[in-house]
């Protein structure tokens, strides 16, 4: 039996080229016998991080958490993104699986009502289309599940009520068949496993509609959690509802196939209308490379380097930018034994002779 924990977000103004706003539907799945340990690992982590978890009103986290939440002013920058990356170590050594849908309004929906009649909303289209691989997934493995919704801002009966209509008639393409009851609504301060949801569905969706100075290496430790099959996350553990959104397979997770009705594609597409590698794309993956070789060889200087973020790379020199307020720790880095080793790391990672230039600016 496996227990699915399931979220929405949005991004209502992305900042990558060619999308519109975005809406999605998230879930991580769970093998009950992972369930209680699982709990009790992050509430722990929450005690540890001095979440006043003895008042749940506040000691929920998100991604993007309220100003009634505690971490919105007392866990920030670097120490919320150590958070957040123990949080995901923790669902990697549970083995939770993610999967998230995203749909964009700039095009039209993927499914229909069973009935034909009427046109689903991108919000509901997206929940369809995270059903269908939840249901997929629970289907290869002949488990069952029970799902499990942070409780909607709106009429909680009517949306109880839809889920159940679309869990008893399926979509063109699947019926639900392993999902044992209509879901269940909690509020999610009352369940952390929920409040994960959250953080995956969030951030998935902020890195997708272009994000790129947080969400990044959140999403990197997060891509491993996405649900894959025959060497592919596109499709299974992330899915577009619209194929002008293809190449990002490539560009976001690594794929070097595409899979559309009967026929696999090489990724990217090289046609007009296909995104282009992003602009910030081999800045974080030679950072990200960065961090990995300093958490073997020169842990102690890891947490100045996790201060940065990647600037320019341009005429064999890459740039890590520091917020004023980290003023001192670029200063660090700077010196002469630190830029050497850095320098020499960056150089074998890229393949070429490299030299690294710390600057200061006034924010990310």
């Amino acid at each position: 039996m496996y227990f699915v924990f399931a979220d929405d977000a949005k991004q209502n103004n992305p900042t990558r080229e060619r999308m519109g706003p975005l809406v999605s539907a998230g879930a991580l799945l769970v093998d009950s016998r992972q369930l209680r340990g699982l709990e009790t690992a992050i509430e722990k982590l929450c005690k540890q991080s001095e979440f006043p978890v003895e008042n749940s009103s506040k000691s929920e986290f998100k991604w993007s958490p309220g100003p009634e939440l505690w971490m919105r002013r007392n866990l920030v920058g670097d120490e919320r993104e150590r958070f957040f990356l123990s949080v995901i170590h923790c669902l990697t050594e549970a083995d939770v699986k993610g999967i998230v849908a995203i749909d964009d309004k700039w095009f039209s929906v993927a499914n229909c009502p069973e009935n034909s009649s009427g046109t689903l909303t991108h919000e509901q289209d997206a929940t369809f289309l995270l059903f269908e691989r939840i249901n997929r997934f629970l289907r290869e493995l002949r488990e069952d599940a029970i799902i499990i919704n942070d409780r909607p801002s709106g009429d909680e009966n009517k949306f109880l009520a839809d889920a159940l209509e679309m869990w008893r008639k399926g979509t063109r393409f699947v019926n639900f068949d392993r999902i044992a009851i209509n879901l269940l609504c909690t509020q999610s301060r009352f369940v952390r496993l929920l409040q994960c949801a959250d953080l995956v569905t969030s951030c998935v969706t902020a890195y997708v509609g272009g994000e790129n100075i947080w969400s990044p290496r959140i999403f990197a430790a997060i891509r491993p959690l996405l649900h894959s099959k025959d060497g592919r996350i596109g499709g299974y553990g992330l899915k577009f509802h619209s194929p002008r959104h293809r190449n990002l397979y490539h560009w976001l997770l690594d794929d070097s196939t595409y899979h559309a009705g009967r026929t696999t594609y090489q990724l990217p597409f090289e046609s007009s209308y296909d995104h282009r590698k992003p602009a910030d794309w081999e800045g974080w993956k030679i950072y990200l490379e960065l961090l990995k070789t300093v958490s073997e060889r020169r842990p102690l200087i890891l947490p100045m380097v996790e201060c940065a973020r990647p600037g320019l790379y341009a005429n064999e020199v890459f740039e890590l930018r520091f917020e004023k307020r980290q003023e001192v720790t670029c200063a660090c880095l700077a010196r002469p034994n630190n830029r050497r080793f850095l320098s020499e790391a960056i150089s074998v990672i890229i393949g070429r002779q490299t030299k690294l230039e710390c600057s200061v600016v006034r924010h990310f």
